[in-house]
């Protein structure tokens, strides 16, 4: 992603630029461990490449995974995610983009039932991906003033 965004900017140069990425470096061997992890720097290479070209960055959390696929190490991979997320929520509030915490809002809508928002281990399903939306939404809409960027 942070290879690819700037050809992908310097042609579409939009007001906001909206990024969710990370969800699959958990499958590589470098991020088993957060600490060794390229997810958060590759974000905040992202929000550099957005803002240098007058875009405002709108940074979303890694969603979780469904921990009704035990098959897919769930467990420990959901636990990598919310380590990840602490690191980017601080990142994006170093950097002044706007986060969209698309995990807290998985959270919220689904409670015990996280498994209705997806339609396999990872990927999420009509329901999951209107949460994104309001998410999103709701980042991008919200108030901003010089303690809330």
């Amino acid at each position: 992603g942070a290879d690819r965004i700037g050809a992908s900017l310097s042609q579409v140069r939009p007001a906001y630029t909206v990024v969710h990425y990370g969800t699959n470096d958990w499958n590589g061997s470098s991020c088993r461990w957060v600490s060794s992890c390229y997810t958060v720097s590759s974000l905040r290479s992202m929000i550099g490449s957005a803002k240098s070209v007058g875009s405002v960055p709108v940074v979303g959390t890694i969603i979780p995974a469904n921990p009704a696929y035990s098959d897919h190490m769930a467990y420990e991979r959901n636990a990598w995610i919310v380590e990840t997320n602490d690191r980017i929520r601080a990142m994006a509030k170093e950097e002044g983009a706007i986060l969209a915490d698309l995990h807290a809002g998985f959270m919220a809508e689904a409670g015990n039932q996280l498994e209705s928002l997806f339609a396999d281990h990872i990927h999420p399903n009509d329901h999951g991906y209107e949460v994104m939306a309001k998410e999103f939404f709701r980042a991008i809409t919200a108030p901003r003033g010089p303690t809330n960027k």
